[in-house]
């Protein structure tokens, strides 16, 4: 028998791919590419929304820690992020995994989180609700908790995702007494759904949930008052 390199050239078969043969490999993976990547997207946006939720939380527990030791006022909404570098913080815990990093703002630290500061409105009066949370607010509308344990409602939300080109974050200031409270345009303007529609809501017990976007009458961001006036 004559060996494969002896035979003549008519008799050979191709050992390489054809053009057209190369062109649908490459139309095969393009299919594939395109049928994975919204699952790619939609794990890799879950995921970000999961490690945002941590940081949440740890910020939970450096804001309590700071409120031990500081007779269970919280951390003022000006100054906290400095404060709580004192708690195992860095400057990369204030960052959402889904946040820009972009900003037209010149700050000490870009802060992708901000502090409930609505306020009541629509039916929670000042004497039912505090202004903030915010220890140190006094406005002409009320005044910010002045102690942890003064809150009725834990489940409340004390931080959130915040827009990302001011800085520090008040959410919701210019709704507050508003009938239609939170405000769309305040929310649109403060808040931030970075997650699919969604923000992340750190409640004052330290729970993390995530939230759709603005609905009036939101009642997770009454700050209720323990012992009503």
């Amino acid at each position: 028998m004559r060996a494969r390199h002896d035979l003549p050239m008519y008799y050979r078969r191709p050992t390489g791919f054809t053009l057209l043969e190369l062109l649908v490999i490459i139309g095969m993976i393009v299919i594939l590419v395109s049928t994975l990547m919204p699952s790619l997207q939609q794990a890799r946006a879950s995921a970000q929304q999961s490690h945002c939720m941590a940081k949440l939380r740890d910020i939970h527990r450096a804001a309590m820690g700071y409120a031990q030791q500081n007779e269970f006022v919280l951390p003022d909404m000006n100054t906290f992020d400095d404060l709580l570098l004192e708690y195992d913080l860095t400057d990369e815990s204030y960052l959402c995994p889904a946040g820009s990093l972009e900003t037209t703002v010149t700050t000490t630290r870009r802060l992708h989180y901000g502090y409930n500061h609505y306020g009541y409105g629509g039916g929670c009066t000042s004497a039912e609700c505090y202004a903030s949370f915010d220890p140190d607010y006094s406005g002409a509308d009320g005044v910010g908790v002045p102690r942890v344990q003064a809150v009725a409602d834990h489940t409340v939300i004390f931080m959130a995702d915040a827009e990302e080109d001011t800085s520090p974050h008040d959410i919701g200031g210019n709704s507050r007494t508003q009938d239609d409270w939170p405000l769309q345009s305040s929310f649109d303007s403060h808040a931030y759904t970075r997650h699919a529609g969604q923000y992340n809501g750190l409640s004052l017990d330290g729970s993390v949930s995530g939230y759709e976007g603005w609905k009036p009458l939101n009642e997770n961001w009454y700050i209720r008052k323990k012992w009503a006036n």
